[in-house]
């Protein structure tokens, strides 16, 4: 391990000197939970203290979605909190799920009660052709007098400009369920159905991430908002629309948990170089010197010659194998932390061992704030294995900078210190917590009383009793069915309001004949 840290330390040392700081590549880390021992706090920590790498933004789960969201209802949503379980039973009537199967995934949860008696109807459209399903709903409402025009006026901006498209005066093809049914193959009658379902009765519009999955992945989450504006009951209790509901025990009502704090990253230098979005990564170690747009501004990837894979594996998640194995070739040096001999490790120059987390000391919270977790390690790092923390402890004494990074403490210390910053916050709300040493010793998660109004929540619900008060993170301060922000932006494949791109690849296409199905 000492061996390995010297020459990771050499290698930083040297491609900054001559290549600077861009030139390093920090693939962010996907690890457990952890408040301590995080991949993403260990790794930012370190390299801000040597004046900031290139590290990733965004994520394979909602990289499209969450890219878009912020110019159409403020915020990215998606890991949001989200309408309370109870409300929704209790106030809604007709479910819709799009691209999603909570009864089935919400398994992996960490805590789903889940409490619905479902007795569903599947419908399964051609693959990636919801969004012309939702178009065509969208036209029956109108077409049939069912959206709420008071409620696309106080709360929405655009609607008018999105009609033209809507009824087909701008390109010709009117929107109808006839029209979706020839490119989804779902019956023009069971659109209509849907569409007077959502619009007539309490309803709730769900949608899973799999739809964003895939070319031209933003809009049917957009279109999901549009639709859920013009049924006009966003902010009514236990209705609207969700995008997160199939994912990480959302809609579980919250206790009354104390924050608990993680790793600080310090603060990082104000000349760190922008990130790459991590689903880029291929393309930018192939293309130094490529300018590419991002968010509306410009951005030119740096010739990048050192590749840092933070307890990751994105030669296995990362699209096109093949390209990613030949970008691979491109960095003068790869490092890697892994548990396991993946197909990143193997692929690397220097690999440090990571131990897993039954080897490790940390903290942690369940997201909906009912339990303090202690994470204690049931037994020592095997072999030359170590900590993400010590890891990363180890590559900064290599560096010369482990007084800034480790402050002295260790990770069980930088435990303590989180969980006693939890018990100042629990003070001031009345919260008996026992002390660090009384956590510890027991091992047991702490268990909080759910918050009185934890059944309650809805969605937006502040912003529709008083949007002048209570307004969204957008531009207008309203949803965005049309967004100028996003017509500025000039792109020819994501125009200002929902729109119906045809796919680069989908069984409706001319090529399509060429691949026969073999289900």
């Amino acid at each position: 391990m000492d061996q390995a840290t010297q020459l990771i330390a050499k290698e930083f040392k040297r491609i900054i000197a001559e290549h600077g700081n861009s030139s390093i590549l920090l693939d962010g880390g996907w690890n457990f939970q952890s408040m301590v021992q995080g991949a993403r706090s260990c790794a930012a920590r370190m390299t801000n203290m040597l004046g900031g790498v290139t590290g990733t933004v965004a994520d394979y789960s909602t990289g499209a979605v969450s890219q878009v969201l912020p110019y159409v209802t403020g915020s990215t949503e998606v890991y949001g909190r989200q309408t309370s379980w109870p409300l929704i039973q209790k106030n809604a009537e007709v479910l819709v799920f799009w691209g999603c199967d909570p009864m089935v995934t919400l398994r992996i949860g960490m805590g789903s009660t889940m409490g619905y008696g479902l007795d569903p109807e599947w419908i399964s459209p051609r693959p990636n052709t919801y969004m012309a399903i939702m178009l065509a709903m969208a036209y029956t409402m109108h077409k049939e007098g069912l959206v709420d025009k008071e409620f696309l006026s106080d709360y929405t901006v655009g609607y008018e400009k999105f009609l033209p498209y809507l009824l087909g005066e701008t390109d010709k093809t009117p929107k109808t369920p006839e029209w979706a049914e020839a490119i989804s193959g779902v019956s023009a009658a069971k659109i209509k159905e849907i569409a007077e379902l959502i619009a007539k009765k309490p309803s709730m519009l769900f949608s899973g991430w799999s739809m964003q999955r895939a070319d031209h992945g933003e809009q049917p989450l957009w279109m999901v908002v549009v639709l859920a504006c013009m049924a006009g009951q966003i902010g009514l209790p236990g209705r609207g629309y969700s995008l997160g509901h199939h994912f990480n025990d959302a809609g579980v009502p919250w206790g009354t948990s104390p924050g608990v704090s993680g790793l600080s990253i310090g603060k990082p230098p104000k000349d760190s170089p922008p990130p790459v979005q991590v689903s880029r990564i291929a393309d930018a170690l192939l293309n130094p010197g490529k300018t590419i747009t991002f968010k509306g501004g410009k951005m030119t990837y740096p010739d990048f010659k050192m590749l840092y894979c933070n307890s990751g594996n994105p030669q296995n998640r990362h699209q096109d194998r093949n390209r990613n194995i030949e970008a691979w070739r491109k960095p003068e040096t790869i490092v890697s932390h892994a548990a396991f001999w993946t197909s990143t490790a193997w692929l690397s120059d220097i690999v440090l061992p990571i131990c897993t987390p039954l080897e490790l000391d940390d903290i942690y919270f369940d997201t909906n704030r009912k339990y303090i977790i202690p994470m204690k390690k049931s037994v020592e790092p095997l072999y030359e294995s170590k900590s993400t923390y010590d890891a990363f402890a180890a590559v900064a004494k290599a560096l010369g900078i482990e007084t800034q990074y480790t402050e002295g403490k260790t990770a069980l210390q930088r435990v303590e210190d989180i969980y006693n910053a939890s018990c100042q916050q629990a003070k001031t709300g009345n919260i008996a917590m026992p002390s660090f040493q009384e956590f510890w010793k027991k091992g047991e998660p702490i268990e909080f009383k759910l918050d009185p109004k934890g059944e309650t929540f809805t969605l937006h619900q502040s912003f529709r009793e008083d949007p002048l008060l209570e307004p969204l993170g957008t531009a207008s301060g309203k949803f965005e069915i049309y967004s100028k922000d996003i017509e500025k932006m000039g792109h020819a494949d994501c125009g200002p309001h929902p729109t119906w791109y045809e796919p680069c690849e989908w069984l409706g296409s001319a090529e399509a004949k060429n691949f026969p199905c073999i289900f």
